[in-house]
């Protein structure tokens, strides 16, 4: 049997291969672990003559928000986009402090009122304003 020290040790193999979900050899653990399979590693042990695969497991999913950033940066402002059919949403973020920026087409906000208002996943960066220009 495989320990967590062994699997730690220097004299444990390294790994060879890794292969995501759908990729050719994860079909048998995909089926066994369903959505909680994350990975297959392969690792090849020459002193004991063995080819091993371990797999990666989801084993408890808790939503997380990185305070971190609150604390670091809460005065550096960032673009969102609201669509225009968004009027509430909209409305709220005015009342928090946010201004229209028309030459970007974001709304700005500092950060740390983003993550109050948990809208970090509407965060607009360089890039995707580039797109959008």
């Amino acid at each position: 049997m495989i320990t967590k020290t062994i699997l730690q040790s220097e004299n444990f193999p390294p790994v060879r291969l890794i292969l995501k979900p759908d990729q050719r050899g994860t079909k048998k653990p995909m089926e066994q672990y369903g959505d909680r399979f994350v990975c297959a590693r392969y690792r090849d042990d020459p002193v004991r003559k063995k080819r091993l695969k371990t797999v990666e497991l989801v084993v408890k999913e808790k939503y997380w928000k990185p305070e971190s950033y609150q604390q670091l940066v809460p005065d550096v402002k960032a673009g969102i986009r609201i669509g225009i059919q968004e009027s509430r949403l909209r409305q709220t973020v005015k009342e928090a402090g946010g201004r229209w920026n028309p030459i970007h087409k974001v709304w700005q906000l500092p950060l740390s009122t983003i993550f109050e208002l948990d809208l970090e996943d509407r965060i607009v960066f360089e890039e995707d304003r580039k797109k959008h220009l």
